[in-house]
């Protein structure tokens, strides 16, 4: 059995979103998945890709040429409404 990750030592994931040249976008998710993007989602035609990244791959990730930002991907959060009997509705 593995041994279970240890976020101190940058074994935690991040989802993110990258703004990449749409002129480049082959070459720039080709480089992207070199330094460690695991891509989920390709959208050539507005320059988005979107993937999962060790937190400590993040600094290599904003370096590739072409990648013209690094977002964490909000998209990822959970809501819970209150229960119908709830006084916050």
């Amino acid at each position: 059995m593995s041994p279970a990750p240890d976020p101190a030592a940058g074994d935690r994931r991040v989802r993110v979103l990258l703004s990449v040249d749409p002129d480049r976008f082959a070459d720039t998710v080709s480089e992207a998945h070199a330094a460690g993007l695991e891509v989920t989602e390709e959208m050539p035609a507005v320059g988005i890709v979107r993937g999962d990244v060790r937190a400590d791959r993040l600094p290599a990730l904003a370096e590739v040429n072409g990648v013209d930002s690094v977002e964490e991907d909000e998209d990822d959060r959970r809501f819970q409404l209150p229960p119908p009997d709830s006084t916050v509705q």
